[in-house]
């Protein structure tokens, strides 16, 4: 991110949950400027094991690991963990790698 290399124009973010066994959101609904990707794996051999609901613009979509998301620039989206254990990554790709700047 911009701490590490304000010139870099990605930012990555990475959570891990275990056991999920309630829906659990981390953030409000929002939308970037720029291009950005979730990126769901489960902790089975086969990387299945986490199903998490979706937001993009105004559906919910329920989805299971493993599953890549693109999310175009503009789109309101969010995210929530419904079932499992698991990985989530977020990758932004932001001039100056400073996501707080490109939160709408």
């Amino acid at each position: 991110d911009h701490n590490n290399n304000p010139e870099g124009n990605i930012y990555v973010i990475m959570r891990t949950v275990e056991n999920v066994d309630h829906p659990e959101m981390h953030i409000e609904p929002h939308q970037h400027d720029f291009e950005s990707l979730f990126i769901f794996k489960g902790y089975n051999p086969d990387m299945s094991g986490l199903v998490v609901e979706v937001l993009l613009g105004d559906q919910w979509h329920r989805v299971e690991s493993p599953k890549t998301i693109r999310i175009p620039a503009g789109l309101n989206h969010n995210y929530r963990f419904i079932k499992g254990s698991g990985e989530y990554w977020n990758i932004v790709l932001t001039p100056g790698a400073n996501y707080n700047k490109t939160v709408r």
